[in-house]
């Protein structure tokens, strides 16, 4: 391939080409691409030209002797025209400092044509970035050589050596009286004094100012969001429903309809004086306000990965865990399992906190359960081998000694424990009891008398005259016996006692009273010879005062940050006062008739009724 680049012989060489011969190749030149800085980069807002390939594209020359004249001046932009690299501080005293001739210079005199030529100094002061190179005795624009584009040409990435037709050359390229220039050349000069603005630090490069810039979008941005989020944080302490009746975008702000408490939410911080909240939903596009039930959900998923990675933190830097599952069907009638960890934090408190629920619905066998516990601490990041108890209920999937979820997970950890859950074992062990046929009709008829007055608002007011009458207390209403778990029954047991005799009192006055139909009467009297029996009545002390001990043992063996030797105690305790009450109740000449004992009976436990036991 023949060599096009600029080749510039010193004066007397035989072999340089005549100042015609040079007119000739002045459009057939090729000369060097220049690698642009990194300053140089960021001054440009679009973007400089690649490096690829660069070296390829320079060719050397294939004269020996083919340098620049044999003297050098500083920064004679000439000086630069075969350099690969130029600094930014080479380029900063190029712009500022370049070779500029006085009035004594004499410029070298060329024949074109028959006719001697040379560079005139009043082209310096017409075209504003024009330079001469006295070395290659030619002038460049000195925007375009240093920020110029790929495109080569005269005055940008060779000179213009032709000064006969310089004139038609310059108005093209710089335009008349710095109009109409060509649009490179205005680039050029765009880059050039941004990077002088960057050098002398009066302005921030393109990069600074994109990043400041998108910094304040995003300050912004999470000021607005942050807005969003609290509402939802608030919501979700409070146990408040986010969504409405309706919430979709086109009932949002209708005072009409319930939009739910999230969007009340909102309004009323711009009420409160959030006017960033405010100026952007204002003026927002309607596909990014981020206040619909889509949004809503992604921010509780966000909230919930949050504090799942903090609670995850905390048992990492404890070293050794547990895990508490039980599994129950929803309102939706899926089978969820619930997941506790329990560990020893850094300040050396037991902590019991929970992580989550899995669905279970498809198998709930012990061996699918497991799977799935493994697979969610894999998840979590947490290693099987760390963990030391296990605590389930009973049933066969969770406990089972082969095919249970206990029993898996231990193959795999030797060192997992499996403990069955202390208070479901009290609570079987008060339920077998519980199988007495005195307990279960006692159970029965407490349970009859609830709902006698549940389902009757006339029943129940009635029976709220009667509390107002007879009983000094706060309570007012019965409460339902709990049908899982049998130490909850306790304050059932206790306020029926209380209320016993506003019960006995209305049940009569059902009974005899013209105000109820046939049905009421018929029943509550069924219902008043029940709670007047004295097998009823002793029954229910006797279940009440049982159930004083073990529910504070229940309560105690529920609590997040028992251990093991606090709950032995507390079951020593509740047996020894046990013990002791059944020993003094078996003393000898505690009650001398039935009589008496009834009475002694009746007044002990604030028991009031007009019928005489049997």
């Amino acid at each position: 391939m023949q060599d096009r680049r600029f080749e510039f012989k010193g004066a007397g060489s035989s072999s340089c080409p005549s100042p015609k011969r040079k007119l000739e190749q002045d459009d057939n030149i090729q000369p060097r691409k220049r690698h642009n800085s990194n300053l140089d980069e960021v001054c440009d807002s679009r973007g400089s030209s690649s490096e690829e390939s660069l070296l390829d594209t320079i060719v050397k020359p294939s004269c020996s002797h083919a340098q620049p004249l044999q003297f050098s001046i500083k920064n004679d932009v000439g000086n630069f025209a075969y350099k690969l690299q130029i600094s930014d501080e080479q380029k900063y005293q190029l712009l500022r400092n370049h070779f500029i001739p006085n009035k004594k210079f004499v410029f070298p005199v060329t024949k074109y044509g028959g006719r001697n030529r040379t560079f005139q100094s009043t082209w310096l002061e017409r075209y504003v970035g024009l330079v001469y190179s006295p070395s290659l005795n030619g002038c460049f624009c000195i925007y375009c050589f240093l920020f110029g584009s790929d495109d080569l040409g005269v005055l940008s990435s060779k000179p213009l050596l032709d000064m006969a037709h310089a004139h038609d050359r310059l108005t093209k390229h710089f335009g008349k009286d710095d109009k109409e220039a060509k649009k490179s050349h205005e680039f050029a000069r765009e880059k050039a004094l941004n990077f002088l603005a960057v050098m002398e630090n009066t302005k921030d490069d393109i990069r600074t100012q994109s990043n400041t810039k998108k910094a304040e979008v995003v300050r912004k941005n999470r000021e607005i969001l942050s807005s969003v989020i609290k509402c939802v944080i608030l919501c979700g302490r409070q146990n408040l429903p986010l969504r409405g009746h309706r919430d979709d975008s086109q009932h949002v702000g209708d005072k009409n309809t319930n939009s739910g408490n999230f969007q009340a939410l909102l309004y009323f911080r711009i009420d409160s004086g959030d006017v960033n909240l405010k100026r952007y939903l204002e003026n927002c596009p309607r596909n990014a306000t981020y206040r619909s039930k889509t949004i809503q959900n992604e921010i509780i998923d966000c909230i919930k990965d949050c504090i799942v990675d903090d609670l995850l933190a905390e048992v990492k830097d404890s070293g050794f865990y547990s895990i508490s599952a039980d599994e129950k069907a929803d309102i939706s009638n899926t089978k969820q399992l619930s997941i506790c960890l329990r560990f020893v934090d850094k300040s050396s408190n037991i902590r019991e906190v929970f992580m989550g629920f899995l669905d279970v619905t498809p198998d709930t066998s012990g061996k699918s359960i497991a799977e799935n516990i493994l697979l969610t601490l894999t998840d979590w990041g947490l290693d099987i081998q760390d963990c030391r108890g296990q605590t389930y209920d009973g049933a066969g999937n969770m406990a089972g000694k082969i095919n249970g979820a206990a029993a898996i997970i231990t193959n795999t950890n030797a060192k997992a424990l499996y403990t069955h859950c202390n208070s479901h074992c009290l609570n079987l062990v008060l339920n077998q009891c519980a199988k007495s046929p005195l307990v279960r009709n006692m159970l029965d008829t407490a349970e009859k008398v609830f709902n006698f007055y549940k389902f009757s608002p006339k029943r129940n007011n009635n029976l709220e005259s009667w509390i107002d009458k007879l009983c000094d207390t706060k309570k007012h209403k019965l409460i339902e016996m709990c049908r899982t778990r049998f130490v909850e029954r306790h304050n059932a047991f206790e306020v029926f006692l209380v209320l016993y005799s506003a019960i006995e009192a209305s049940l009569t006055e059902m009974m005899s009273s013209r105000n109820f139909n046939r049905e009421t009467s018929s029943e509550s009297s069924t219902l008043h010879a029940a709670i007047t029996n004295f097998q009823f009545l002793i029954t229910l002390v006797i279940v009440k005062n049982c159930m004083a001990f073990t529910r504070g043992l229940s309560t105690k063996l529920q609590g997040r940050t028992l251990d093991i030797v606090a709950a032995y105690k507390s079951v020593s305790v509740v047996k020894e006062a046990i013990t002791d009450k059944v020993i003094k109740m078996a003393r000898p000449n505690k009650v001398k008739n039935s009589k008496a004992g009834s009475t002694e009976f009746t007044t002990e436990n604030n028991l009031q009724h007009k019928r005489n036991y049997p």
